[in-house]
């Protein structure tokens, strides 16, 4: 038989080749390859701590965010609600600010800036967490979401941190 590529069954042989090399890798490593159009996370080799904190991470992410942020993936429940992956701005958020969104949540600004922007009443507003989760909770949703980024959305981010940090540090003496 001659397909379209004009090899009889290459194609085929070719999948199932990649589906067991993939599957060989798990194997190996312990963790899944990176998904197609996935951005390769080049993150170094974790200790126990940090293995355990993307485990809470994640079970957090999975009880308070993913139903309205959509995962690794993206798959935001409304085109408005933002996305945390590689593909979404979190990462031009210094930390600081990202755990006053999460500790709490829309405030009379961002209100204004909803009714500014346009954006109807129908489009969820992010909740504040304070007294739900405690901001260890949030630095491991944090921690977990920055695996999602790429190597370079991770760096910047963390030079925004650091100069959010040093200028509050300033404006504090």
């Amino acid at each position: 038989m001659v397909t379209a590529h004009g090899r009889g069954r290459q194609p085929r042989r070719s999948a199932a080749l990649a589906l067991a090399v993939c599957a060989l890798a798990l194997t190996i490593s312990g963790e899944p390859p990176p998904r197609a159009g996935s951005p390769a996370t080049a993150m170094p080799a974790r200790s126990d701590e940090e293995t355990a904190l993307l485990a809470r991470g994640e079970r957090l992410y999975a009880a308070y965010c993913r139903s309205c942020h959509g995962g690794r993936d993206g798959g935001a429940n409304h085109p408005l609600t933002p996305v945390h992956n590689h593909e979404g701005h979190t990462w031009h958020h210094a930390d600081q600010n990202l755990m006053t969104i999460i500790m709490d949540g829309i405030t009379a600004t961002d209100e204004r800036n909803r009714r500014i922007r346009g954006i109807p009443d129908s489009v969820p507003r992010m909740p504040a967490w304070k007294g739900i989760l405690t901001e260890d909770d949030a630095r491991a949703v944090l921690a977990l979401i920055k695996t999602w980024w790429r190597p370079e959305q991770r760096a910047s981010q963390e030079r925004h941190s650091r100069a959010t940090d040093s200028a509050a540090a300033r404006a504090a003496e």
